[in-house]
């Protein structure tokens, strides 16, 4: 490698994208969410999409245990739970904030939208797992509301 690593996370950083927050309900645990900004579609015959899951996340057994997940899009005015799900440690979710799912993943109301997706494939891609998802199901909420955005490190607003 011929550049510093700090140098490609930067310019990584500069590939704005929405955020979104991954949900499951693993067998006998609180429902999970982890904030993932790594989203991308992939296929729409199959409909398949994937995100990517950092090794040293400490959902990473969770998600490697469950048959299904929801991806949540976020809204503009949904930052705290962002921020809630994104760092280490507690990443369960107020069950009255929660719908369910066609699979049973649990959609989070007031998202702007939801894909109810079953596990395709987990592929080892160095540092992460992608997590490449067979959409079943989509909840829409309110399409036209404004998302939430990350680029450069910080939220942003889109004009």
């Amino acid at each position: 490698m011929t550049f510093d690593p700090r140098a490609l996370r930067d310019v990584f950083g500069c590939f704005t994208t929405g955020v979104t927050v991954i949900t499951t309900n693993p067998a006998d645990a609180p429902v999970v969410g982890v904030t993932a900004n790594s989203f991308s579609s992939v296929s729409l015959d199959p409909p398949l999409v994937l995100w990517c899951l950092g090794k040293e996340s400490d959902t990473v057994p969770v998600f490697e245990s469950v048959p299904n997940y929801a991806i949540n899009f976020l809204a503009k005015d949904q930052e705290e739970l962002s921020n809630h799900c994104a760092k280490r440690g507690d990443h369960s979710l107020d069950c009255a904030e929660l719908d369910v799912a066609t699979t049973g993943a649990p959609i989070i109301k007031g998202a702007i939208a939801s894909l109810d997706c079953e596990i395709a494939d987990r592929i080892d891609a160095g540092d992460h797992i992608i997590m490449l998802g067979k959409v079943v199901d989509i909840v829409i909420q309110d399409i036209d509301r404004a998302p939430l955005v990350f680029g450069r490190g910080q939220y942003r607003a889109l004009s």
